[in-house]
């Protein structure tokens, strides 16, 4: 019988309490330490220091498993109760939840519970259905609430891009191809999340937020340099500097230029845009005006092409702003898939917002905090090249369906080959095509493949 611990004495781990992605390490370590021809006693002693006692005789096992199997515990060992869903019904839910994704329908574990009930003939309890779904990988996610996002398919979404792609001339010297966006300082939407006791009241945030939303132009070039650093346009008067001279008015003033100091940014990047006086206002809006105003400062480069939205504030008087200006072409990303193609919209602008809201940044100071997003623009306008060529496949002569689907699918989706086999076989379950859509077959290739291999 093991003797009882004292009241705070450390529980000692035993080798059976590590999970097997660790026992694989320890095992593939030990065998790396005695090919340096080291003690192996010293490696258990060194774990141990280390706070993972594991036997001497247990280690040998562990590297002699991963040298032979490649783990050192066996992957298909099961214990406890039978499983409720066979593995092959479980990659028909897998594929049945990625085919809602693609379809943008929402997928809760209600409805999960109900197909597997209803299609797989079983019946389980919703958090059977959550460790089968989360076992596979996935999670609850918010959705985008966006209105093209609900009239088509991921499917679709990717032909899209793809067609838009090939027949969009591209063949610009990079350092004439730029993209141009607007971004926002605003906080509204955002939620903070906190640890409080379960049932208790919904504890209250003590930080408060500015009132003002300011507008920013960003506009990136496909050759990485950032000859057009972001500026930013406020009706916030504490970034003026023509204000009657007042005690309260001089610090304003002077905090402001430590701020600019501080973040390296240029003074002549915040531009107030409201009225000499009375201004009322705490909101910018996106505008042609900002545009002509952006790029009278920056000036614009002779034979440059600019890709944007179609958004309405890129017409002054029903004509284009940027031909007004002086590109040479102005093309606009598709409605539908401008986020995923957009350089500033995917990646620039989310790269730089996460980087802002991870700084611990004080929001209720709009000044300092909208400087600090100016600087995290700056710095990740350092990978606008590689936001280029991912997004607008610059470096390939002919873009191809396996270059476009990681980018709205997701990596891991589009590229998984545990989820593209669920798919296709879900998509056999209920009688689709599952072959993938290819362009241009020519009459008589035609095949009945059932998509496996990306067929």
């Amino acid at each position: 019988m093991k003797p009882a611990r004292e009241e705070g004495e450390e529980r000692v781990s035993t080798s059976t309490e590590f999970v097997p992605e660790l026992r694989t390490a320890f095992g593939s370590l030990f065998s790396v330490w005695k090919e340096h021809g080291w003690r192996p006693k010293e490696f258990h002693l060194f774990l141990s220091e280390a706070g993972y006692p594991v036997p001497e005789k247990t280690l040998r096992t562990w590297a002699a498993n991963v040298h032979s199997g490649g783990y050192a515990v066996s992957s298909s060992k099961e214990s406890g109760r039978p499983r409720s869903i066979s593995d092959e019904k479980v990659r028909l839910l897998v594929g049945w939840v990625l085919y809602q994704n693609e379809q943008n329908v929402e997928v809760h574990l209600k409805t999960a519970m109900a197909f597997v009930r209803s299609f797989l003939g079983i019946d389980v309890s919703t958090s059977t259905v959550h460790a089968y779904l989360h076992k596979a990988g996935f999670a609850s996610k918010v959705m985008q609430t966006k209105k093209t996002g609900y009239q088509a398919s991921v499917s679709s979404l990717c032909e899209v891009m793809l067609d838009w792609l090939l027949l969009t001339n591209l063949e610009v010297p990079l350092r004439l191809l730029c993209s141009v966006d607007f971004t926002f300082t605003g906080h509204r939407l955002e939620r903070h999340l906190t640890y409080a006791p379960s049932g208790g009241a919904q504890p209250m945030s003590d930080r408060s937020r500015t009132s003002y939303t300011n507008c920013v132009i960003t506009c990136v070039w496909a050759d990485g340099k950032n000859r057009t650093p972001a500026v930013l346009y406020t009706l916030n008067p504490k970034f003026r500097r023509d204000r009657k001279v007042t005690a309260s008015n001089k610090d304003d003033v002077a905090w402001l230029d430590e701020c600019l100091r501080d973040y390296g940014v240029n003074p002549e990047r915040v531009v107030y845009v409201g009225k000499g006086k009375g201004e009322k206002g705490n909101y910018v809006f996106e505008s042609a005006n900002l545009l002509r105003r952006f790029f009278e400062y920056y000036r614009v480069p002779k034979g440059g092409v600019v890709l944007s939205d179609n958004s309405t504030s890129f017409l002054e008087t029903g004509e284009d702003i940027f031909t007004k200006l002086g590109f040479v072409r102005h093309l606009h990303y598709p409605a539908a898939v401008h986020q995923y193609l957009s350089p500033n919209d995917n990646r620039l602008h989310g790269a730089a917002k996460k980087m802002w809201r991870n700084s611990g940044v004080d929001y209720s100071d709009d000044v300092s905090a909208s400087l600090y997003l100016l600087a995290a623009l700056d710095y990740c306008s350092k990978d606008a090249k590689k936001y280029f060529k991912r997004n607008l496949q610059l470096d390939r002569d002919r873009p191809v369906l396996d270059q476009v689907e990681p980018i709205i699918k997701g990596t891991k989706v589009a590229e998984g080959r545990y989820y593209c086999e669920c798919l296709r076989e879900y998509r056999m379950y209920i009688g689709e095509d599952a072959r993938r859509s290819v362009p241009d077959v020519p009459p008589g290739l035609e095949s009945v493949f059932d998509g496996a291999n990306g067929q």
